[in-house]
């Protein structure tokens, strides 16, 4: 079941989420209480109370939690097809004419998880950079975005879900006729892991191999049957969602998950945010303060930007300080320091 734009295994799951929230609150208000009481009101003959309730509390904010593999795998119906928790079925095929050659991934052995990495730079050493963007379902801003890349002379990769190509072929086939690289953003754009309720990315419940494989195989048929082609070997997870495990799923169908560049240790990142739309919120940036965070990043270091990957969207709930309006300038901006804006592909091909 879906409530609160989470997947949940069925309704004890969800009751359990719900408890677990309101123990969490009860606890936290259980500590501020206690902390209050001991160190205001300094009563020395009840200090072995609050003791024992700072203890309590301190427990249940530090009991760990509970492992991915401890949830028990629950079959999804996904457009009318049943999936399989099983991870040792063989993996539906991606189209009907013809099939992708699977990444050469190295196996470490039976039981352990194979290793996929997670694409966020390309090459340091060379002077390139490449804007992508993401289409889920909306496409407010996607004329005008084509309308600046065309302008400019700009080839990008574009990572589109089946719901887009469905709703807006026409801007599908101009970002075909385009030259720009389509890679794959799952049919629906599901959540795929528990980071929205826990800040951690774990699997959801619920969600197995076959569920991603059908969500990748979805969209990819969707722009087949539009376009006559064949997505790029690229996918990005919705909301950013994904983990080793789910990079693996992916790997075996042929796609190589492409996340953005970011430095966790400086606080630096090419994602524009230009998805958040409230101006209160920590996270949210100004189209002038995206412009200036992406042309910041990596100030100071030898290497720069090269090789960055850029995250913008191809649509926008937001009605006025738009990101994507101040695009011309950081295409300029960019090209005058030297920097060739190009796609996935020529940005991780090797060689110089």
């Amino acid at each position: 079941m879906r409530a609160y734009h989470r997947v949940f295994c069925g309704w004890r799951c969800h009751l359990l989420f719900l408890a677990e929230g309101r123990l969490r609150d009860l606890a936290y208000q259980a500590l501020r209480r206690a902390m209050g009481k001991w160190l205001t009101r300094r009563e020395p003959e009840r200090a072995w109370f609050y003791g024992l309730t700072l203890a309590a509390a301190f427990s249940f904010f530090l009991l760990p939690p509970k492992a991915p593999q401890e949830y028990k795998p629950v079959s999804l119906k996904f457009q009318g097809v049943e999936s399989s928790p099983r991870v040792e079925d063989p993996a539906p095929p991606i189209a009907s004419k013809g099939q992708r050659q699977p990444l050469t991934i190295p196996n470490m052995g039976k039981g352990r998880l194979r290793l996929v990495e997670d694409v966020t730079r390309g090459n340091p050493a060379r002077r390139e950079m490449a804007l992508t963007f993401d289409g889920g379902r909306e496409a407010n801003v996607t004329a005008e975005i084509l309308d600046i890349l065309k302008a400019q002379g700009v080839r990008s990769t574009i990572f589109l879900t089946g719901d887009y190509i469905r709703h807006y072929p026409q801007m599908v086939q101009r970002m075909v006729e385009g030259g720009h690289e389509i890679g794959n953003h799952t049919d629906t754009h599901p959540h795929l892991t528990t980071y929205g309720m826990n800040g951690r990315q774990e699997t959801l419940p619920g969600i197995d191999r076959g569920f991603l494989l059908r969500q990748l195989r979805s969209a990819e048929e969707a722009f087949l049957g539009l376009t006559g082609r064949r997505m790029a070997p690229y996918w990005r997870a919705p909301y950013g969602e994904e983990n080793a495990e789910i990079r693996a799923w992916a790997a075996e169908a042929g796609y190589r998950h492409i996340s953005w560049t970011r430095d966790f240790g400086r606080r630096e990142s090419l994602d524009s945010r230009d998805w958040v739309t409230d101006q209160q919120s920590r996270i949210y940036l100004s189209a002038e303060t995206a412009r200036d965070r992406i042309l910041s990043y990596g100030q100071g270091r030898r290497e720069g930007s090269n090789g960055g990957i850029v995250l913008m969207h191809l649509g926008t709930p937001r009605s006025r300080d738009r990101v994507h309006e101040r695009l011309p300038e950081i295409i300029e901006a960019l090209k005058g320091r030297g920097y060739r804006l190009v796609t996935i592909s020529e940005l991780l091909r090797e060689g110089p």
